[in-house]
């Protein structure tokens, strides 16, 4: 990427400027995320960025305090002027490799496709808070990897340019707390309509426990798991939390079950 056009660039000239740049920092950070490959996600993001570039640039000129610093606001606006044109050429270039991409893609057997992977938890919820990282292998060709934050229970990748079939692989990353990293790998083929889905439910194991008290079963299972390993305790098929409580003896006649998520993924292609 150009110079200026990254956070670290842009949060120092915003703090030594006293200027509003959470605008462009998000626009910024989108960017950063996304993979070369991405190449219309670039462009969106990219197009986004640019306003918010232009934004802050008519909200300079309108800045009083900064009106009566002459030689800053010359500084200031030199600098903007300059993430404009960085940004503008940034866009081009993607535009080119876009191009160039699809060009060589048709001589070598390549098709654009969009990717869509819905992520499910081992409780059958939504996946949240993860990075999916999808890998799509075909032999005598380079891996396309791609990744995008899940939103929604839902990634998706557009214009994506691989093989006709292969193996996908997909892995999720946590953003927040340490976790597993579910993933898997299957193999595909390209749908005929321009869109291929994925489903990745993320596996669990089932214990059934009885003659116990909750306590003990939540002070068995915070002994025996390992880091980032969730795992819930159900009673009746109704969800009864994992703290700890005062067992007082009264609960041993219960069957509990706890489910456990696992580091791997059911993957399947589903169009």
């Amino acid at each position: 990427m150009a110079d200026k056009l990254n956070e670290k660039s842009w949060k120092a000239f915003t703090t030594q400027h006293k200027i509003d740049g959470d605008a462009v920092m998000k626009k910024l950070q989108v960017y950063a995320r996304l993979a070369d490959a991405e190449f219309s996600d670039r462009l969106d993001v990219l197009a986004d960025l640019i306003k918010s570039i232009d934004g802050t640039v008519a909200a300079v000129k309108k800045d009083k305090a900064l009106a009566a610093k002459k030689d800053e606001l010359k500084a200031v606006s030199a600098y903007l002027a300059a993430m404009q044109k960085e940004a503008a050429d940034e866009r081009k270039a993607v535009e080119l490799a876009k191009a160039k991409a699809e060009k060589d893609a048709a001589k070598s057997g390549l098709q654009k496709v969009d990717v869509q992977i819905i992520g499910k938890s081992w409780n059958g919820e939504p996946l949240r808070g993860y990075k999916i990282y999808a890998e799509f292998k075909a032999p005598g060709f380079k891996e396309v990897t791609l990744a995008q934050d899940i939103k929604g229970g839902v990634a998706q990748y557009n214009d994506v340019m691989i093989m006709p079939a292969g193996t996908a692989r997909v892995m999720s990353v946590s953003t927040g707390k340490a976790t597993l990293a579910p993933e898997a790998t299957i193999p595909f083929k390209l749908p005929k309509s321009g869109l291929m889905v994925f489903t990745a439910e993320q596996d669990f194991e089932e214990f059934k426990l009885s003659k116990m008290t909750k306590k003990q079963v939540t002070d068995k299972f915070s002994k025996k798991g390992t880091a980032g390993v969730d795992w819930k305790i159900f009673s009746a098929g109704v969800e009864v939390g994992t703290e700890s409580e005062e067992g007082t003896g009264e609960d041993t006649g219960v069957e509990w079950t706890v489910k456990v998520g696992l580091g791997s993924f059911k993957l399947a292609q589903t169009k």
